[in-house]
């Protein structure tokens, strides 16, 4: 039979690592001291329950069995073991937050040891006492309570007590704005626990390692610290562990604008922080609900919360908490509140800015000068708003804290915007600086975007400032913000490289690439469900087949699950490529002969930067909503390719000609005032803004001809994109994966694949039955050219899950980048394969964003359904061509303009845009590769 104090050890380890089981014991214990008739035995038992249900979160039931047992204890004399069980029970009762009482009880407990001599359990209590004094809002009683408590642990090797106060040094330290030094002490802690094995306590570290991370500013770290607390919390079965992580979690994404993801937090924190009666944490989850219903324009259930949360902090007797809530009251009336609402709400947020900084909260008061400084220049007194945002930047800046600069140097630049541009033009500058050290540290591509989702129109802000003067180097600065504003995370990815784990984390790193593919592999389970047979696909299939339910839950966990990978397994590397990509030198010579053209809207006006061998010009367009319109009505004629090929050509002359005007319109807009800046060049690289992506520029009329005539033209999603892929590009190479799903309604594939593959030296053929997933896999890195001819389904309601159409399921976005690793160029001969959806920054997300992130140089692909026939000609011809040393553009211009000499009718001739900017060349030498008479020699598959 275990001794006594076995029994509390044993316990008291399965509190920290299966307190459910910690539980059980504890019960089994209790019950085998009831039968036994031991006193002393009863009331250690009854203090091993008590402790069991604490960690369960059991609070009310386990403050009254703490009394029992100091009873108990008490009766028996025994009055060291009465004072020990109060340890527990002063944690206990500031759980449920009753903070005088446990502070009395804290510090007569202590006072107790130390007459006692017993240096470890005074220690304790001094942890106890500091534990309870930060929520109170006392920060510096706090700190002083935890060295204390500190040096004993360690001067006594108590390594587990150690990591309990490293951690609590941590959170406290975060409130004084401590960054650095709260990071110290909670990774300290984190690894005491894991080299303990404490699962559950790591998990609480974890989750304070979140909560500092969303803190300063770092919310990739945050949501990774959080995501893995939660997995650690749910396995364990601590219901109230998973609560607390939800608390952190709705803050967090709601920094990052995950609003479906803020709203699903927020209604499991609230309602299991009422169940488990946590005041304190709470009020916090209240404040940060009141935050994303404001966020969300829901002024009234903003306030409902905030109010709330005030009401608790006032009863719990939390000052620190109340003032937080006061500034959350006095930032509403910004929106709606008149004179005397403002000025009420202003002397509420000067009372709790004053209050934070008496505290020691340095970035809570800062944040409350940021709403002082709103409120004034919103009652018509702007210096006085001056001076509060400069104190909130002397207070960021102290503290390094990023996202409070980018806020502070975003308010002043706002308010001087009118007054003095320049000045303002020097504040956004350094708002934007520190936005993008911000976002860099999401890490994840859907979290960087989303992060960005409401801070988009700081650029166009400077780029409008900037372009009022139009001298030369207002010109090149705005030209440098509208290229940090576009397609940023791709040109990170491609600047980044390959991941590579940092240490320590590549066992995770590779169980989370496991978890990624078998997502994948049931999501194409599910679209070959869902598209199934023989039918031609489209995103109207998906609806009637009935799997649309299926199919939506496996991306969204396929979407968790790559950002999980993303976060896990990036790190210095693409803060690293952020630099880089804010340092890539756009003015890097651009190809002999060369123009190009990026286009940007400042205030609906659309704008375009020229980039030549002659310098860059700015030239002033139209208003983007007549290029929508102009956008909208070519949409509409070229939709009637959908009638088919023989209805186009009975109505040729008719149909061309209301297509030509509807091309010439957008000549006459976006292309005609460029005329003087393209003279002279053959070469056009056009970088599309907003509803100019996948327009076909080539096509563009000038009233006598097409632009194809004039120029070899490609699109860019930026000119750093370009610079890179033309970094990346090397010679073309001699292997050529050609891929081809024969199909009823695809008559032309055979000879496609038929004509491609006869214009390569070293070519693999996957046809009909052999065009599988597995044999694709099987020849990642075994070539150079990859050609895909088949059926695609372009998801216009989520674009990442475009998929191209295999013999035995479906090629998705993820599938494709990771096939076009190490290609040089990539061709989709498929329906509107070059389509892609628009996010936040420009970026566009779609089948040839996977290719380029891939680090594919050059993509070839489709802005609308192609007809097989006049497909077929072109590819030889494009082929044909690049065989002989032609570059990838001016190969497919003169395709484009032999098939047109057949089928003058843009539908036919005019469907494919080039995108990169490779360019790659065919190898010179080839005279090696061919054999048997000029034959080329194919490995079939079959």
């Amino acid at each position: 039979m275990p001794s006594w104090d076995e029994l509390a050890a044993d316990i008291d380890r399965l509190n920290r690592t299966n307190p459910r089981e910690a539980l059980v014991r504890a019960e089994s214990w209790l019950a085998a001291e009831r039968e036994s008739g031991s006193a002393e035995g009863y009331a250690r038992a009854l203090r091993a329950h008590a402790h069991a249900l604490r960690f369960l979160g059991m609070y009310e039931t386990a403050v009254a069995q703490y009394e029992e047992a100091e009873s108990r204890f008490q009766a028996l004399d025994l009055e060291a073991a009465a004072a020990r069980t109060r340890i527990g029970h002063v944690t206990t009762l500031r759980l449920l937050g009753r903070y005088h009482e446990a502070v009395e009880l804290a510090q007569r407990t202590r006072a107790y040891f130390l007459d006692q001599g017993d240096e470890l359990q005074a220690a304790k209590q001094a942890n106890n006492l500091g534990t309870i004094y930060r929520p109170m809002g006392r920060f510096r009683e706090a700190v002083q309570a935890y060295r204390a408590a500190r040096a004993v642990f360690r001067r006594l090797g108590e390594d587990s007590s150690l990591a309990d106060v490293e951690q609590n040094l941590g959170n406290v330290l975060v409130e004084l704005g401590r960054y650095e030094q709260a990071v110290s002490s909670l990774r300290a802690a984190e690894r005491i626990r894991r080299a303990l094995g404490l699962q559950a306590e790591v998990a609480y570290t974890l989750l304070n390692i979140g909560s500092l991370s969303y803190r300063r500013g770092d919310y990739g770290q945050a949501l990774e610290a959080l995501t893995e607390s939660r997995a650690i919390y749910e396995s364990l079965k601590v219901d109230r562990g998973a609560t607390e992580v939800d608390l952190d979690l709705l803050r967090t994404c709601s920094a990052l604008n995950l609003r479906e993801e803020s709203r699903a937090a927020a209604e499991r924190a609230i309602a299991g922080l009422r169940a488990l009666e946590m005041p304190f944490e709470l009020a916090q989850a209240l404040l940060a609900a009141g935050a994303l219903a404001e966020a969300s324009e829901d002024r009234s259930l903003a306030r409902l919360r905030s109010d709330e949360a005030r009401q608790l902090a006032v009863r719990i007797g939390n000052r620190f908490l109340e003032s937080i809530a006061r500034l959350q009251a006095a930032r509403l009336a910004l929106a709606d509140g008149d004179e005397a609402e403002l000025r009420a709400a202003l002397r509420e947020c000067q009372t709790a800015t004053r209050r934070l900084e008496g505290a020691g909260a340095l970035d809570r008061a800062a944040y409350g000068r940021l709403v002082e400084g709103a409120l004034l220049a919103r009652l018509g007194a702007p210096a006085e708003a001056l001076k509060c945002f400069r104190q909130a930047l002397e207070s960021a800046t102290a503290l390094g804290a990023d996202h409070l600069l980018f806020q502070a140097h975003a308010a002043v630049g706002e308010l001087l915007e009118p007054t003095a541009p320049e000045t303002a033009i020097a504040s956004y500058r350094l708002a934007i600086d520190h936005l993008e050290t911000v976002r860099a540290r999401a890490r994840a591509d859907d979290l960087k975007l989303s992060f960005l989702a409401d801070k988009t129109d700081m650029y166009e802000r400077v780029v409008g400032l900037l372009l009022r003067h139009e001298s030369v180097k207002a010109i090149a600065d705005a030209y440098d913000f509208v290229e940090r504003s576009k397609s940023r995370t791709l040109l990170e990815e491609l600047l980044a490289g390959d991941w590579a784990a940092p240490r320590g984390r590549r066992s995770r790193v590779d169980k989370l690439v496991r978890k990624v593919r078998d997502i994948r592999t049931r999501l194409n389970a599910a679209y070959t469900l869902a598209y199934g047979g023989d039918e031609t696909p489209s995103s109207d299939a998906l609806g009637r087949s009935g799997q649309a339910q299926l199919v939506s839950s496996l991306e969204q966990e396929f979407a968790r699950a790559t950002r999980e990978l993303q976060l896990a397994a990036r790190g210095a590397q693409d803060a690293r490529a952020t630099s880089e990509a804010n340092a890539v030198e756009d003015e890097t010579a651009l190809p002999t002969g060369t123009a190009l053209v990026e286009f940007f809207t400042v205030n609906d006006e659309l704008v375009a930067f020229v980039r030549t061998d002659s310098g860059l010009q700015l030239r002033r367009l139209t208003r983007m909503y007549e290029v929508a319109r102009l956008v909208r009505r070519l949409g509409f004629h070229i939709g009637k390719g959908a009638f088919g090929a023989d209805y186009l050509r009975a109505n040729l002359e008719g149909l061309r000609g209301r297509v030509d005007g509807c091309l010439h319109a957008l000549w006459e807009a976006v292309i005609k005032p460029l005329e003087p800046d393209l003279r002279g060049r053959d070469r056009l690289i056009v970088v599309p803004h907003g509803p100019l992506h996948g327009l076909p520029f080539h096509a563009f009329h000038d009233g006598d001809g097409y632009l194809a005539e004039r120029f070899a033209v490609s699109c860019v999603p930026s000119a750093g994109v370009y610079q890179n892929c033309r970094r990346l590009a090397g010679p073309l190479g001699l292997r050529a994966l050609v891929v081809g799903v024969e199909d009823p309604n695809l008559p032309w594939v055979t000879r496609e694949i038929e004509t491609v593959a006869s214009a390569w030296p070293r070519v693999t053929v996957l046809a009909g039955r052999e065009a599988t997933g597995q044999e694709l896999r099987r020849q990642i890195g075994k070539f150079d050219i990859l050609h895909v001819a088949s059926h695609a389904v372009f998801r216009r309601d989520n674009p990442a899950f475009s998929l191209l159409k295999l013999a035995d399921g479906w090629l998705t976005v993820a599938d494709l980048g990771e096939l076009a690793r190490g290609a040089q160029m990539v061709t989709l001969s498929a329906c509107e394969t070059g389509l892609g959806g628009l996010s936040v920054g420009d970026e566009v997300v779609g089948l040839t964003r996977g290719i380029l992130g891939a680090g594919c140089s050059t993509v070839v692909a489709s802005l609308w359904p192609v007809s097989d026939d006049t497909t077929a000609r072109l590819m030889g011809r494009f082929y044909a061509d690049l065989q002989n040393g032609t570059a990838a553009a001016d190969a497919l211009r003169s395709a484009m303009l032999a098939v047109r000499s057949e089928h003058d009718h843009p539908y036919f001739w005019a469907p494919f845009v080039v995108t990169g900017g490779g360019d790659p060349a065919a190898q010179s030498d080839r005279s090696t590769t061919r054999s048997g008479g000029g034959s080329p020699s194919w490995v079939k598959v079959v």
